[in-house]
């Protein structure tokens, strides 16, 4: 079975983290409104997701990109976070 999000999401971002076992997957929307949670996914579909604590600016699309230090900045449209 495949691993289920914790929330449906769409027009999110989508970060391939170091080690390459997880992505960090940020906001979005569904047909609830805007997702204000971000979440690793494992990457070989085995096992869970896990919450990362805190919220997200709501924002209709994400982006993001990983820095040299192996943090992710993330960005969303109508967000000044």
């Amino acid at each position: 079975m495949a691993t289920p999000l914790s929330s449906p999401r769409a027009q999110h971002a989508a970060q391939l983290l170091p080690g390459g076992n997880e992505v960090l997957v940020i906001g979005g929307v569904n047909r609830n409104g805007f997702v204000t949670s971000a979440e690793r996914f494992p990457v070989n579909d085995n096992g869970a997701t896990t919450p990362v604590a805190g919220t997200v600016p709501a924002a209709n699309v994400y982006t993001s990109v990983l820095l040299a230090d192996g943090d992710v900045l993330a960005m969303g449209d109508g967000s000044s976070t």
